[in-house]
């Protein structure tokens, strides 16, 4: 379920009600019935995501994947319906053509230039995950707090070497992102992450585990300039099994 306060679809359906508004005061039809169905049909495909994901409402996979598919596509066809219907009429208005297609692009646009903190801290994670495949320490310290401590390293120095010296020679082959949770309350975020990360066959760690299932535990904190950075990382579990610094050092 995509949320509408951090990803660009505010704005394409704020475009839409727009677009929606003003045909309705335009049209020589009045349709303010498709205009509220059209509402109650957004309200809806979002109530059921919401109950889903809480464990409010329980269904099959199949009946929830046909629900989702007829709302979106009733939605589509009430916002195609007003631009069928007013190139219909004796004297069609094709500037409506033009309308959606621009504020879509406008929207697309706008959210390429201003980034939200959801958006900032996944490109902070994506970071860090590309630059241990990578081995590029001195990426990761680029988005390490200064402040940075966690249960084993009290410095952000100490972290720095222990990625300089667990990175200095081969190690990880690839890094896979399967899942992060992130929870948001500015100036900080706690973010879970679970990676699958595949070992270099020249690695230390290759013969006794090829791949291990990682989940960490990020907290971030928003600096002064508005960027984010990492300031505690910890261990959660190995393989599904609980895990720690002082375990693995």
């Amino acid at each position: 379920m995509f949320d509408v306060c951090e990803q660009y679809w505010t704005l394409l359906i704020a475009a839409v009600i727009a677009w929606r508004i003003l045909d309705a005061i335009l049209s020589e039809r009045r349709s303010w019935w498709q205009w509220l169905l059209l509402i109650l049909l957004l309200a809806a495909s979002y109530c059921l995501d919401h109950f889903i994901e809480t464990g409010r409402l329980e269904i099959s996979s199949a009946i929830t994947i046909a629900a989702r598919v007829a709302t979106i596509a009733a939605v589509v066809l009430l916002l195609i319906l007003p631009v069928v219907q007013a190139l219909s009429l004796h004297e069609p208005r094709w500037w409506l053509w033009l309308f959606p297609p621009c504020l879509a692009v406008a929207a697309f646009a706008l959210d390429g230039f201003v980034k939200t903190d959801l958006e900032k801290i996944n490109d902070l994670i994506r970071t860090g995950i590309k630059a241990v495949e990578d081995e590029k320490p001195d990426t990761i310290d680029t988005i390490v707090a200064p402040n940075y401590s966690d249960s084993y390293h009290n410095t952000k120095e100490r972290l720095m070497h222990y990625c300089r010296r667990m990175l200095s020679e081969p190690l990880v082959e690839k890094n896979k992102k399967l899942a992060l949770e992130t929870e948001i309350s500015p100036p900080e975020a706690i973010a879970t992450l679970t990676v699958i990360t595949k070992f270099d066959k020249r690695s230390f760690v290759y013969d006794y585990k090829p791949r291990m299932l990682i989940k960490t535990e990020l907290t971030l904190q928003k600096q002064s300039d508005k960027i984010w950075l990492i300031n505690r990382a910890e261990l959660l579990e190995i393989d599904r099994q609980p895990v720690n610094w002082r375990q693995i050092k």
